[in-house]
């Protein structure tokens, strides 16, 4: 489900873009959209952009970068030319000017932390500059079949903290752009639901057209029947026990997942207990959550 180009924008941790000074920005991703929202957030400080000669970019974006009064800086991702790079990115950021790497075109899965290639990136960060990393997140791309379109079509621009001087390392870019991930992805108002709620209205809406297949004898369950099952299981569970939680020792299979989904169904927690373990393992785990009843199978 591509964004549209009225796609609402949100953007987290713009306290950490330093009000001057030069920078490095390094994205996770870039469609042409997202640079134009960037270019009016950083408009009247000079803009940069680093474009790897080896990459392929959209069409749009590449007309973009291709105007009069767009200044880039094209690079070649070689040993041989980092110090030549070094010295082009230094005086940049002596300058105050915002440089801004955009990634190419990348053949990833949806919703992907990363598409830059790990050759690209060790570049970029030895070049010296301070570098503020930027995730990029379209939630349409990877969004639940029962989500709201006016919830996901949006794009969302996070910010990390700045990284600088000894602080410019892969692992710490690495570490604050999946931390600027981590912020863009718990504001999905999906995750402000109920868990038994979402898996209803999933359940319900796939019922007669998907199916569980149980990898250890190849059986099927369709969609609609094990909902059922779940919904009268719960109501059983409900009977049973006024505790909060309810254990289960079963196998990985349909079985456990209808038990799952029952637990769930009746307002509380499952606690899968590891089937193959002894008699008294299993009774002290019972024991510390404090469950009175359990799911299994004779």
């Amino acid at each position: 489900m591509p964004s549209s180009s009225s796609s609402r924008l949100e953007l987290i941790g713009d306290e950490h873009i330093p009000a001057s000074g030069g920078m490095l920005i390094i994205p996770n991703r870039l469609h042409f959209e997202d640079l134009l929202h960037l270019e009016k957030r950083f408009q009247g400080r000079s803009l940069i952009y680093l474009i790897e000669r080896g990459m392929d970019y959209d069409p749009l974006l590449q007309a973009h970068l291709e105007k009069e009064d767009v200044e880039a800086i094209e690079f070649a991702c070689e040993d041989s030319m980092l110090d030549a790079f070094k010295r082009q990115v230094h005086h940049s950021v002596e300058d105050g000017a915002v440089l801004m790497f955009v990634p190419g075109e990348t053949l990833v899965r949806s919703g992907q932390n990363q598409t830059i290639p790990t050759r690209i990136l060790r570049f970029l960060i030895d070049s010296g500059a301070p570098v503020l990393p930027l995730f990029v997140e379209r939630p349409a791309d990877t969004c639940l079949s029962i989500e709201p379109i006016r919830d996901v079509d949006r794009i969302v621009l996070s910010f990390g903290k700045l990284l600088e001087r000894e602080a410019v390392t892969l692992a710490n870019y690495q570490e604050r752009m999946l931390l600027a991930g981590e912020e863009a992805f718990s504001r999905r108002p999906i995750l402000k639901s109920h868990l038994g709620w979402a898996l209803l209205r999933g359940l319900k809406k796939h019922g007669v057209t998907d199916k569980v297949i149980d990898g250890s004898d190849g059986s099927e369950l369709r969609f609609d029947k094990l909902l059922a099952a779940a919904i009268v299981l719960s109501k059983q569970i409900r009977k049973e026990t006024t505790q909060p939680r309810v254990g289960i020792i079963l196998p990985p299979g349909k079985a456990g997942l209808l038990a799952n989904l029952a637990v769930i169904f009746a307002g509380k927690v499952p606690v899968n207990l590891n089937f193959t373990a002894g008699e008294k393992a299993v009774a002290s785990c019972i024991a510390q959550s404090g469950i009175d009843k359990f799911i299994t199978a004779d």
